[in-house]
């Protein structure tokens, strides 16, 4: 896990298994989805 701390305490930003961010997993792959369909497509 990750944490930050913000006024109202500790908060969780991250959490990695075997090395592996899944913010990074996600920022990857919303990305795809963006530059494939476009940033209408994650409102959907």
């Amino acid at each position: 896990f990750r944490f930050y701390r913000s006024p109202r305490g500790w908060r969780i930003f991250d959490v990695s298994a075997n090395g592996a961010s899944a913010v990074t997993f996600y920022r990857q792959y919303f990305s795809r989805q963006v530059r494939r369909f476009g940033l209408q497509a994650l409102g959907r």
